[in-house]
């Protein structure tokens, strides 16, 4: 598949490795590989331009396999697309890297597209609602994308005494004090996982107002597909809600506008997090991890507290199918800790190095991923014998550590009167949703970077989590030694 040779670009983001832009005529997303800048005056050689090429075909291509053939099968259809492998010309990767230069934030440009990349991923463009007609007349969308990380306390038996306070405190709080030391952050933040995984309303509109608080790269907000706010972005969010939320009946004083502008854009969220796609539609589209209720579970450094929330026993609120159900299930396949995957870990490639006839890519641990060879269905922890059952919990743990790190999109569009807007509603009954005065709201949840992650990266899983424990301990001790000489 080629890309059109009309395209408008603009910037969406980037990560370490990639960066995103969107091609605004045709609404869809491109995903491209970064490598570290070269000095201007460097050129390849026909030969290089070509390992180049190859070598990121064959990385993409990868994770466009990992998502149709591992993630696609356990998440409902509604909630992920597959990418598809597009060639670029040369002359539109220049045109990419000049358009979006300037938007780009400054930390990030270490790195460049390649001008030798012929190579992307392309996607639906999920700053917008899939299905709703480009009018010009249309209402804005708004898009929310939120990185929820790690949404469980764990219980595995594998968690060293030493590091007990694992059983009580999340790992997204406990790394806080990690990024704290490093200067990664300079504040701490409120935000909790578990709270916004509780499946509570209260509690997880609380979680979201404390990623508006300290979004970080955990949240961001983009109208019409520009960002408006997130961690490089803080223009006021309520004048831009305002004509969003144009159904509504304010009252502008004392900021009460504002706080009610944020409180129902909030709840609107909320009701797309805890959305199911229709159960006769997805009941055959994925396989579902579990059916096992989840736990209500609850964070000591959490600062949300509500008397009853706070009993033992509970089960999740979560709707069965609903995007934070189907993630925080496919994260539990995480079950033995980073503690328990390391001895898992070292004792394959000890198998690895004495029989010199099976390795990683024996087992395809990175790959090719195919839907038989990484078929996901969750494994008994105990016994631990078989390479067999080894390397399944090991695949197991990576496609946790995956949705670990994925993002939701979640756009939202009012629904008017118009004839296109009553055939959307005629056509998609089941995917709308309604604010507090009745407005009616066009809107879509899906997910993205569900990339694969390395076979060989579980050592530096496990010494950052060495790393965490140790700040978190020097961290509580500073805290006490604190107290001690107030007291």
């Amino acid at each position: 598949m080629a890309v059109s040779a009309i395209c408008r670009w603009e910037y969406r983001g980037e990560g370490h490795r990639s960066i995103v832009v969107a091609d605004v005529n045709n609404r869809r997303v491109y995903r491209m590989i970064k490598r570290p800048c070269r000095p201007v005056n460097h050129t390849l050689t026909h030969e290089e331009r070509m390992q180049v090429q190859s070598r990121e075909l064959h990385q993409l291509q990868l994770i466009a396999d990992y998502v149709s053939n591992v993630m696609s099968p356990i998440i409902p259809a509604a909630f992920v697309v597959s990418p598809v492998l597009v060639d670029i010309a040369g002359s539109h990767m220049a045109e990419v890297a000049k358009s979006v230069e300037a938007m780009r934030p400054a930390h990030r440009k270490n790195k460049e597209v390649d001008p030798a990349s012929r190579s992307a991923l392309a996607l639906p463009d999920l700053c917008f609602v899939p299905n709703a007609l480009p009018l010009k007349a249309q209402p804005p969308t708004v898009s929310i994308e939120i990185k929820p990380k790690r949404g469980f306390i764990p219980t595995s038996p594998y968690i060293a005494k030493e590091n007990q306070i694992k059983l009580e405190v999340c790992k997204y709080c406990l790394h806080t004090s990690l990024k704290l030391k490093r200067g990664v952050w300079t504040q701490t933040s409120k935000y909790c996982p578990i709270d916004l995984f509780s499946g509570n309303v209260h509690r997880m509109k609380h979680a979201l107002y404390c990623l508006l608080e300290t979004p970080r790269n955990n949240f961001r907000i983009c109208k019409n597909g520009q960002e408006i706010f997130g961690d490089f972005a803080f223009e006021d969010l309520s004048e831009h809600l305002h004509d969003f939320l144009s159904g509504l009946s304010f009252v502008d004083r004392n900021g009460v506008r504002q706080e009610r502008c944020i409180s129902v854009f909030l709840d609107l969220v909320v009701q797309a997090l805890l959305w199911c796609p229709p159960s006769e539609r997805e009941k055959k589209s994925y396989y579902r991890i579990s059916e096992d209720p989840q736990p209500v579970q609850h964070c000591a450094n959490s600062i949300y507290r509500q008397g009853s929330a706070l009993n033992t026993g509970e089960t999740t609120g979560l709707p069965s199918g609903c995007i934070l159900d189907t993630i925080l299930r496919i994260q539990h396949l995480d079950d033995l800790d980073i503690e328990g995957i390391i001895l898992l870990y070292k004792r394959l490639k000890q198998h690895f190095k004495d029989n010199q006839d099976c390795s990683s890519s024996t087992w395809q641990l990175d790959g090719p991923y195919r839907k038989d060879s990484w078929k996901i269905k969750k494994a008994s922890c105990s016994p631990m014998s078989s390479v067999e059952l080894m390397v399944q919990k090991i695949k197991e743990f990576l496609v946790s550590m995956t949705v670990q790190d994925c993002s939701i999109m979640i756009s939202l569009q009012p629904i008017d009167a118009s004839e296109c807007d009553s055939w959307y509603v005629a056509n998609n009954p089941d995917q709308t949703l309604v604010d507090l005065d009745g407005q009616l709201y066009k809107f879509s949840v899906g997910t993205i970077d569900l990339d694969p992650k390395p076979f060989d990266k579980i050592p530096k899983y496990f010494q950052q989590d060495l790393d965490i424990m140790e700040a978190y301990r020097k961290a509580l001790m500073m805290e006490r030694e604190q107290q001690s000489e107030q007291s």
